[in-house]
């Protein structure tokens, strides 16, 4: 499905270079709560992704998209699908951890809709799921665990 969906995305300008371009190893997207969601497909040359395949469950293509600029500015693309690696959303999230509070891995969600991608740290303290904390490559926000997204701030 992916591949197809390059193929002809590749007859758009916009997307021309796709055609020399290769598919990475997909990455699965949750929901906050953890379900199983969609899938992103890199599209890469060398270590760099310069767009991306949104998969879903049923295998349909919702969605094709570039980073930065195009191909003439590879160096600005991120090195994987999510913008950051879990090491790095780790490390940003643990900067705004609170004494006493743990943390669980950082687990690939959308938030909301699909598209609104981010790493989702979750917090404890004694034993109960405090807060939420979103892990983008441009900023983080949070909120209390459980929290539905305020869609009417959007």
């Amino acid at each position: 499905m992916a591949a197809a969906a390059v193929d002809s995305a590749s007859l758009d300008q916009e997307f021309e270079w796709f055609r020399s371009a290769s598919l990475g190893e997909p990455v699965l997207v949750r929901t906050v709560s953890g379900d199983p969601s969609y899938w992103l497909v890199p599209v890469q040359r060398a270590v760099r992704v310069g767009g991306f395949v949104r998969v879903m469950q049923d295998g349909t293509v919702s969605a094709i998209g570039r980073f930065g600029d195009g191909p003439d500015h590879p160096d600005a693309w991120p090195t994987t699908v999510t913008g950051i690696d879990v090491g790095e959303a780790a490390r940003r999230a643990n900067e705004l951890i609170a004494e006493g509070e743990q943390v669980s891995e950082p687990m690939f969600v959308h938030d909301g809709p699909p598209g609104r991608e981010a790493w989702l740290v979750t917090t404890f303290i004694a034993g109960g799921a405090a807060r939420w904390i979103f892990v983008t490559p441009g900023f983080t926000y949070e909120r209390r665990a459980g929290e539905p997204l305020d869609t009417h701030l959007e």
